[in-house]
C-alpha cells in the first residue's frame, strides 16, 4: 500500500508496534509520515494530497478549490485557535480577505456556504478517487454516488413526508 519511497521510522520498539492493533499501526505510520514528509507544515489541501499520494489517491484539486479550502483551514484556525481574532498568519496566508490582525472575524452566511460546497466537492471528489482505483471509470463512480444521493434524498423524504409541505417556521400539532 505505502509504495515508492515510503519508509517510515518507527519510534516505538518493534515487539510493541506488533502488540498494538491495526487501526493503533496505521495511525502511527501515518504520523510518521506526515512528519517525514512535512505533511504536517503544508497549508490547504497541499497537506492532504501529500497524504494521499503514497496510496495513490492524489489528484488534481482545481486553484479556486485550493484557495477556498486554505481560507477555510485558516478561518477555522482563528474561529478555534484565537477565539476569532485575526491573526497575522490569516491576513498573510489571505491576503485578499483584506483583514486586519486584533481585528475580530465575521463569516457571512455567503462565506460559511463556499466553505461548506468547497469541502463537500473536495469529499465527494476523495470518493470519486476511491472507486476509481478499485477499479471503477470516473463515469461509474459519479454515476454510483449520484444514485446513492438519490436515494438518500428519497429516503428522507419518505421519513417526514408532511415536513415539505410545511411552511418554514409552523410548529407541527
Amino acid at each position: 500500500m505505502l509504495g515508492q519511497s515510503c519508509v517510515v521510522r518507527n519510534q516505538i520498539p518493534l515487539a510493541e508496534f506488533e502488540q498494538l492493533d491495526r487501526r493503533d499501526r496505521l495511525s502511527i505510520l501515518l504520523s510518521e509520515f506526515a512528519r517525514t514528509s512535512k505533511a504536517d507544515l503544508k497549508l490547504g489541501v497541499g497537506r492532504f494530497e501529500t497524504l494521499l499520494e503514497p496510496v495513490g489517491l492524489a489528484g488534481a484539486v482545481s486553484p479556486d478549490q485550493r484557495r477556498t479550502l486554505l481560507e477555510h483551514q485558516q478561518v477555522r484556525h482563528v474561529l478555534v485557535h484565537r477565539a476569532g481574532l485575526v491573526d497575522r498568519r490569516l491576513a498573510a496566508q489571505c491576503p485578499w480577505l483584506d483583514l486586519a490582525p486584533g481585528t475580530l472575524l465575521r463569516i457571512s452566511h455567503p462565506q460559511f456556504d463556499r466553505y461548506a460546497e468547497a469541502i463537500s466537492t473536495y469529499f465527494v471528489e476523495l470518493m470519486i478517487r476511491m472507486l476509481m482505483r478499485a477499479g471503477s471509470t470516473r463515469a461509474e463512480a459519479e454515476a454510483r454516488l449520484s444514485a446513492q444521493r438519490d436515494r438518500q434524498a428519497i429516503d428522507a423524504a419518505a421519513a417526514s413526508p408532511n415536513k415539505a409541505m410545511q411552511p418554514p417556521g409552523s410548529a407541527r400539532g
